[in-house]
């Protein structure tokens, strides 16, 4: 299944433009410079913001369910617990395309703009909300501490 997935993203992947590599430093020997876009196009939604407008209301946050992960829970390069908003599985089945998975990169746009966070590997099923973006990239290519920097 997972074959026939990465199958599929391959037949849509269109080559990017190369990175300007003008001014940046020398990488290591086996490295390359890459945007992320180009780090993102073999995977669908790779860069997208959580539930837009009416879609996610503070009125459907309940005390039990699954977690939902804002601005609060992303900080200075780390994740952290903090407020734990959740839905109701019906809505999370709903809203299943904005789930949060382990490894991706969360980076807040109200608030502090453009803090950083890796998704844990040992957080429970979550969903992110309108405040910050997810960026889900093919883990064997990087080290995801590179792409926060």
């Amino acid at each position: 299944m997972v074959e026939k997935a990465r199958a599929k993203a391959e037949a849509k992947y269109v080559e990017p433009e190369p990175v300007d590599e003008e001014g940046l430093p020398e990488l290591p020997e086996g490295w390359a410079w890459a945007t992320v876009e180009q780090l993102a196009a073999l995977m669908d939604r790779a860069i997208q913001s959580g539930p837009f407008g009416s879609a996610l209301k503070h009125s459907e946050f309940t005390d039990e369910g699954i977690l939902v992960v804002g601005i609060d829970n992303v900080q200075d390069g780390f994740f952290s617990m903090g407020r734990e908003n959740r839905v109701s599985v019906a809505k999370f089945e709903e809203l299943r395309r904005f789930e949060a998975r382990p490894g991706d990169v969360l980076i807040t746009v109200m608030a502090t703009v453009g803090r950083c966070a890796v998704i844990p590997d040992d957080l429970e099923t979550a969903i992110i909300t309108k405040h910050v973006y997810r960026v889900s990239v093919e883990q064997r290519l990087m080290l995801l501490s590179l792409l926060m920097n």
